[in-house]
């Protein structure tokens, strides 16, 4: 009853902004209604603040925090029971002075932005129909979108390296402002996920996902010697990627058939 009050809807996301100690919530409006909500609660007052039809005609389905606001992602599909009026959706900027939008930008060829993430001075989402994008945090200018997979899942990250799931493979992309390339480190997976697929690491050097039903761990074989995963950007795909016995000195995750070990 609290949360309907408030006008948030059924909330999609949640993210805490360290830097200003606020949670923020993304929501999809009630059946038959329209534009979803963005609410902030304050953490040491818990006071809580709505801002519905920030995107128009659309849910907030993402969100993040960035310096001075929040980053929205937007999805076309309202309320149950209502018929999208746009084709496109949008990521915004909203601005905690302003308490309003500073602006937004379309995602092309994107209904639904599924997970948005502030990355090293970069925005970056990921959509439904498994396509990742960058935008400038400044200008909001699109810098490069890449389809890594039909679906969308939840990611990881080591370094500036992104890696991901389809069920069946793993992917990975180097993150930075200029278009990068996928590459495919681990094939073959058959992930028997009921919820959206999922890949998860230690931050330094492992990566955890299925293989069938099985929980499986995958070594990427990084050296010791290298700085620690959040200085360093592993690289994936190349030559010199460690063998299975792990003799290498490049610090890179290996190709497809990396060693796996069941949990």
């Amino acid at each position: 009853d609290a949360q309907e009050s408030r006008g948030l809807g059924d909330v999609y996301k949640r993210q805490v902004d360290e830097r200003t100690r606020k949670v923020l919530m993304a929501s999809e409006p009630d059946y038959g209604q329209w534009e979803g909500a963005l609410a902030t609660m304050d953490m040491s007052t818990h006071e809580v603040e709505t801002f519905r039809g920030i995107l128009k005609d659309q849910s907030i389905s993402a969100v993040c925090a960035g310096p001075g606001g929040a980053f929205v992602g937007g999805s076309v599909v309202n309320g149950y029971g209502t018929t999208p009026t746009r084709t496109t959706a949008q990521l915004g900027l909203f601005s905690y002075a302003k308490k309003a939008m500073a602006g937004y930008v379309d995602i092309p060829e994107t209904k639904r932005i599924v997970d948005l993430r502030y990355w090293d001075e970069l925005v970056l989402g990921q959509t439904a129909e498994g396509m990742l994008f960058a935008v400038d945090p400044n200008s909001l200018a699109v810098l490069w979108e890449l389809k890594v997979a039909e679906v969308a899942c939840r990611p990881t990250r080591i370094g500036g390296t992104m890696f991901g799931t389809d069920k069946n493979v793993i992917w990975a992309v180097n993150i930075g402002r200029t278009k990068p390339e996928k590459q495919i480190i681990v094939e073959g997976l058959d992930s028997k996920w009921r919820v959206q697929p999922t890949v998860s690491s230690d931050g330094k050097s492992a990566l955890f996902t299925l293989r069938g039903f099985d929980l499986v761990r995958f070594d990427l074989r990084m050296p010791q010697s290298q700085p620690p995963a959040s200085e360093s950007s592993p690289r994936v795909g190349s030559e010199s990627s460690p063998t299975p016995d792990g003799d290498s000195s490049s610090g890179q995750p290996s190709k497809p058939g990396l060693p796996a070990s069941g949990l």
